[in-house]
């Protein structure tokens, strides 16, 4: 799970101050880019550095963070890292290295948050499904995250989360995204019952993946199922994320 400590202290996370209707409109982000993003030596270097680190220490949580430019291609992949616990990856420190680094290095590039990755410890069992933890971690995190990008560069442009479990060589990944029109961590009603279904299906001995697929496109979410191959995307995979995270340009602006 994700520990973000900027989640409650934004004030985006109390309340919504803007309906669907007139929410800030996404960047376009093309599946060219999204393919060479997620195929790129480096974002495959850094996954395989993390799936690494978890074998290493007995399923213990790392993940990194991703960042683009938002007028050009150019991307910034962090190093893995984990948390004070086993159990949880420090977004929030990775954030601020990040934003430190881009600013004494590229002080004239507005960056946002395109992506990050983490995996949940599994600690060996097998056949765990991946259920993401509610507004307290990870989607909270993801929709602190998705507040930050609007404040800088003035786009409300939600993240692309990458949850992850490899209890073998390879890795399952639980790849998920908020919807655009709307906020769900910040309409009370909405966050509690999420809140309370991924509860219940983290702790059921039924559940399955397509379940906590089922429940997060029941609120809007994109989410799809990936799988590793050689520690890196399957090509089909790698195709399918593509295409369903891409977002269209809108009249009069260019598709990154």
């Amino acid at each position: 799970m994700q520990r973000n400590p900027e989640i409650f202290q934004n004030p985006l996370y109390a309340e919504s101050h803007r309906s669907p209707e007139d929410g800030p409109e996404p960047l376009p982000i093309s599946e060219e880019f999204l393919q060479s993003l997620y195929g790129s030596p480096a974002f495959i270097e850094k996954l395989k550095t993390t799936m690494d680190l978890v074998g290493k220490f007995n399923g213990r949580e790392f993940g990194f963070v991703v960042y683009k430019d938002r007028d050009s291609d150019q991307v910034w992949i962090g190093k893995p890292a984990g948390g004070e616990s086993e159990d949880e990856v420090d977004m929030g420190f990775q954030h601020k290295e990040m934003r430190s680094r881009l600013e004494k290095a590229h002080p004239t590039n507005p960056a946002f948050v395109i992506s990050k990755l983490h995996f949940h410890g599994n600690r060996g069992f097998s056949g765990q499904i991946i259920v993401p933890t509610g507004s307290t971690r990870d989607l909270g995190a993801a929709s602190a995250d998705r507040g930050w990008n609007e404040s800088v560069i003035g786009f409300g442009q939600p993240p692309i989360e990458i949850i992850g479990t490899n209890d073998r060589d390879e890795a399952d990944l639980l790849i998920f995204q908020e919807p655009v029109t709307y906020r769900p961590m910040l309409q009370p009603a909405i966050r509690d019952e999420i809140d309370l279904t991924l509860q219940e299906l983290s702790s059921s001995r039924t559940a399955i993946q397509q379940d906590v697929m089922d429940a997060l496109r029941h609120y809007g979410y994109k989410t799809m199922l990936a799988e590793t191959a050689g520690q890196r995307l399957r090509d089909e995979d790698l195709k399918s994320l593509s295409q369903m995270f891409a977002t269209t340009a809108l009249p009069g602006r260019e598709s990154l």
